[in-house]
């Protein structure tokens, strides 16, 4: 696909979802088992014909079929009861282009940004390490398994001690590199407290995309941690076996989130995608993989 079609595909694509995406407010379950979705799509098999000119015989133009395989989207697969929001970032354009976006329950994906908080001020958790290494395997833990511990554990050395201090500091990073939809309200799995800890699609798409341009803190750790995640149950299963991924999920009760970087094509893509209020997470894990089936087969189609 040349890159004007690919560019075009991709404003396209959230301008559709922009029809279907709900807009959202939405903390990671301790040892919640994800269903590995193995996923054989029709949908994207046809999309990637009808993109490519084959079929009926009749060429239909990328724009075109883009348009039907996401009205297509819009109306089967949506959740009718949950409020969803979805972010496409072609990696090298200006913006991400986003629908449903907005604050909403992070669950996990906060870990993204501690990990940067946490690579800013990596000389001071250094010197408090119990071990060599230590902090570089804790980092490891979050981000690659969703570690609850490890990330309360990184969060409080952050403060010197002091979880509130720490997480002060995630917030300073957010808003200093301009992710105003993120903050960090309580601990991991702190059901107790008032507040809670929120992302956005955008901010998400945003900060993996500053990720692989070198532009945050400690980002070759950070980004090798995120490929070697061991939840690949959502966007990831979207994409053939052997496509490289890097991704990192967030779940709870009726949360289900996944921000991932795919390898594919001429350039690497960002797919992010959120969602709350929902009443059969497992259904919403399908849909998340069959949007990532989706978007895969339309950005590479030849």
């Amino acid at each position: 696909m040349k890159r004007g079609s690919r560019a075009a595909l991709c404003v396209l694509l959230i301008a559709a979802l922009s029809a279907c995406a709900q807009q959202a407010q939405t903390d990671d379950t301790a040892g919640q088992t994800l269903t590995e979705v193995v996923v054989t799509q029709p949908q994207a098999a046809d999309a990637q014909q009808a993109a490519a000119g084959q079929g009926d015989g009749q060429a239909e133009q990328p724009e075109e079929a883009l348009a039907d395989l996401l009205s297509s989207f819009t109306k089967g697969r949506i959740q009718a009861d949950g409020q969803w929001a979805a972010a496409v970032q072609c990696v090298g354009a200006a913006s991400c282009q986003s629908a449903g976006s907005g604050p909403m329950q992070s669950a996990s994906l906060i870990k993204l940004f501690v990990a940067a908080a946490v690579e800013e001020n990596r000389q001071t958790l250094t010197a408090g390490e119990r071990y060599s290494g230590e902090t570089a395997e804790l980092l490891l833990r979050m981000l690659s398994e969703s570690d609850n511990d490890a990330t309360n554990e990184l969060v409080t050395r952050l403060g010197a001690g002091d979880a509130s201090a720490g997480m002060d500091l995630v917030n300073q990073y957010c808003a200093a590199n301009g992710y105003p939809d993120t903050s960090m309200g309580r601990l991991m799995l702190d059901f107790t407290s008032t507040a809670d800890n929120y992302t956005s699609v955008t901010d998400c798409c945003a900060f993996l995309q500053a990720v692989l341009e070198n532009q945050v803190p400690g980002a070759e750790e950070i980004l090798s941690a995120l490929k070697q995640q061991v939840r690949t149950g959502k966007i990831p299963a979207g994409v053939p076996s052997g496509v490289q991924t890097a991704n990192k999920t967030g779940e709870l009760d009726t949360v289900e989130n996944d921000a991932a970087i795919i390898w594919a094509g001429e350039k690497p893509y960002i797919l992010c995608v959120m969602s709350g209020g929902l009443s059969d997470p497992t259904e919403a894990r399908a849909q998340i993989t069959a949007l990532s089936a989706q978007v895969y087969a339309l950005l590479t189609a030849e």
